[in-house]
């Protein structure tokens, strides 16, 4: 018995002197010296197990138990660099999910305690993929949570594909009445095309300053908006060029937010620029100052309120158009679900009859949560008014609906199918439009 016992103490001391020469002295078999470096890790001494460990690396770059614990006597010894390192190495050599996971796990851990919060992040999403069970899962949002709350920088992506029967937003109607007299048929182009619209975008926001009660925010973002017309389409609509409908959108904001005295449990200011093009030429820039407040009006009950101010200059046809707009929610938390009403007015001011309007919507939300273990589902109606100043009126009417596969989560990620049915009826037959469109996007767990 005192013969095994010893036969750690003298493969430390060997590791010590040198783990490499001590193989080459002796000819330890592998899976006594990764025994040894195992219970060397438990008894606490990360030191002598790292030792032992990279020996047998040194010996085979890819045994696993040899990285694992490396890995954790990195950590033990907080050379968080290295734990990460050695994570790495050895999430490309783990088979079994819950080894993904574990080490995904750590992985984060060792890179969070080093600031390197928004790598923490994305293997954070690695381990929610190969979590074990919902209470491992549960774990690593809150984890995730916490890790978002300590980065300076977040980052925010979004990647939609849309099948629709209108996407250039053209005329349902195939001829109109020119000074209500005359009437003209609409060329293809102008009525409405069907074919995918799709959107990308992508905003990085920095934390400049966090004090107890207030926060400010510098973002930057960029948007893609376009699509692909129908093979029907593009036999009806030879000419016409998707890639000249293209939009590309930049913009730069500054958000400070508060927790203000009195009523209000959170407030704000924004300011953002932006820059956008059309089909690849500059179309228009934009500035919009806004503010907003919070109230909590009870247990179940907030109301949310925003006014913004801006003014936007069409590059091509060297217009200015100036806007001002006065939101108003109402949300209600009914415990099986949640409500939420809003009312919008806003105008907009130019020296171009057609661009010169008054707006009014009124929506309605309803999330429904889950309705089963794997769905969960949100309705929404809307109508909106607008009053132009060459005389035309539009009402238009959308209804739509989202569902959410909260089962079919990917790496933090839960796909999203959304139908939305939209009609507006103009005093200008040119206006008229109908579209029916079905949209798939992804949005975060966490």
């Amino acid at each position: 018995m005192a013969r095994h016992r010893l036969v750690p103490a003298a493969l430390t001391a060997l590791a010590l002197a040198g783990a490499a020469r001590a193989q080459d002295r002796l000819d330890i078999a592998p899976d006594t010296l990764r025994g040894a470096a195992v219970t060397v890790l438990n008894a606490g001494n990360p030191v002598r197990a790292r030792t032992m460990a990279e020996a047998l690396l040194h010996r085979d770059a890819e045994d696993r138990t040899a990285l694992s614990v490396a890995m954790q006597a990195a950590l033990g010894m907080e050379d968080n660099a290295a734990a990460a390192e050695f994570g790495r190495r050895l999430w490309n050599r783990a088979d079994a999910p819950e080894d993904r996971f574990q080490v995904a796990r750590l992985t984060a851990l060792a890179l969070a305690r080093d600031d390197r919060f928004t790598a923490a992040q994305l293997w954070l999403r690695r381990a929610a993929q190969s979590a074990p069970d919902e209470a491992a899962r549960a774990e690593i949002a809150t984890n995730y949570r916490t890790v978002r709350q300590a980065n300076p920088v977040h980052w925010d992506f979004g990647l939609s594909l849309a099948p629709s029967s209108n996407v250039n937003g053209g005329s349902s109607a195939d001829t109109i009445l020119l000074f209500g007299v005359i009437e003209l048929e609409l060329s293809e182009d102008a009525k409405a095309l069907s074919g995918w619209d799709y959107m990308a975008d992508a905003k990085v926001t920095w934390r400049l300053s966090r004090a107890d009660r207030s926060l400010t925010l510098l973002g930057f973002g960029l948007a893609v908006d376009g699509y692909w017309l129908s093979d029907d389409s593009r036999a009806r609509a030879p000419d016409f060029d998707a890639e000249d409908w293209r939009l590309i959108d930049a913009d730069l904001t500054l958000d400070h937010r508060w927790v203000p005295t009195g009523t209000a449990r959170l407030a704000g200011i924004q300011a953002e620029l932006s820059a956008t093009t059309l089909g690849g030429d500059g179309y228009a820039n934009s500035l919009t100052l806004a503010h907003w407040r919070d109230f909590r009006l009870g247990e179940n009950d907030s109301l949310h309120l925003q006014a913004a101010l801006g003014r936007t200059e069409y590059v091509q046809s060297d217009t200015l158009a100036d806007r001002a707009a006065i939101n108003l929610q109402w949300t209600h938390d009914w415990h099986a679900g949640v409500t939420a009403l809003s009312l919008g007015h806003g105008e907009i001011w130019s020296d171009r009859d057609d661009f010169s309007y008054v707006s009014n919507v009124i929506a309605i939300d309803h999330d429904f949560g889950a309705l089963t273990e794997a769905v969960s589902v949100s309705v929404n109606l809307s109508q909106e008014h607008r009053d132009y100043d060459t005389g035309r009126t539009d009402r238009t009417i959308a209804l739509g609906s989202m569902l959410s596969f909260d089962t079919a989560e990917v790496y933090g990620f839960i796909p999203q199918l959304s139908v939305t049915a939209r009609q507006t009826e103009s005093s200008f037959d040119r206006y008229d439009s109908t579209t029916l469109s079905t949209r798939f996007s992804f949005t975060s767990a966490f």
